[in-house]
C-alpha cells in the first residue's frame, strides 16, 4: 500500500505485513509514515548530535 512520507511528502510503498499497516488495519492510532531516506537522514542527525555531546 502506498503512503505519503510525513517529512518530505514523497509517496512510498509500505508492505501490507508491516507493523504500520497492521496498526492501520486494527484501528489503533495511526502510525507515522516516514520514507527510508528520511529515516536514514534523521538517524544520521541523531548520531551526529550524540557524538557532539
Amino acid at each position: 500500500m502506498k503512503r505519503r512520507c510525513q517529512v518530505c511528502g514523497k509517496l512510498f510503498e509500505v508492505p501490507f505485513w508491516s507493523e504500520e499497516a497492521e496498526r492501520e488495519k486494527s484501528g489503533k492510532p495511526p502510525a507515522v509514515f516516514i520514507c527510508e531516506s528520511c529515516q536514514e537522514r534523521i538517524q544520521a542527525e541523531l548520531q551526529k548530535q550524540k557524538s557532539e555531546e
